[in-house]
């Protein structure tokens, strides 16, 4: 059984090669596409940059693939043992990706948005308790003194 297939069951794992490069960034950003979460593995990451095409994949290899076959559209998919569907969002930033399935993206944003402001109003009060225990610290009192007002 070659390495590159799973013992239970016989499934073959995705190729680490860079089967994803700048030119199918090209051709994607022409189509309207905004970014690529793969479980394989991509090339031209220096050009992904430059085009502004970020990339979320399993690895980063100089060896190319050879395409024999072409692709399915709007079918679900497995990554990362995560099933996305045709209309999901997919959410993704330097700190991970995350999939929200269609019928809950209108609550995912009004999710988000609460946080994002709940998260501004804490910001807020911190820096300006950072601001008070300053001007406390400058008056001669205690920096902790500023905290139990």
């Amino acid at each position: 059984m070659p390495a590159r297939r799973r013992a239970r069951g016989h499934h073959r794992l995705p190729s680490l090669d860079g089967s994803f490069g700048e030119l199918f960034a090209t051709a994607l950003l022409a189509r309207g596409v905004r970014g690529l979460v793969t479980t394989g593995g991509v090339r031209d990451v220096s050009d992904l940059r430059r085009l502004g095409f970020p990339v979320w994949a399993g690895a980063q290899n100089a060896q190319g693939t050879v395409k024999a076959t072409a692709g399915s559209v709007n079918v679900p998919i497995v990554v990362g043992g995560v099933t996305v569907r045709p209309g999901d969002a997919i959410v993704a930033d330097d700190d991970g990706v995350l999939c929200v399935p269609r019928d809950s993206i209108e609550s995912a944003l009004t999710a988000s948005r609460s946080r994002t402001e709940k998260e501004a109003a804490s910001r807020e009060a911190y820096q300006g308790a950072s601001s008070a225990s300053t001007a406390t610290s400058s008056a001669g009192s205690s920096p902790s003194s500023a905290w139990s007002t």
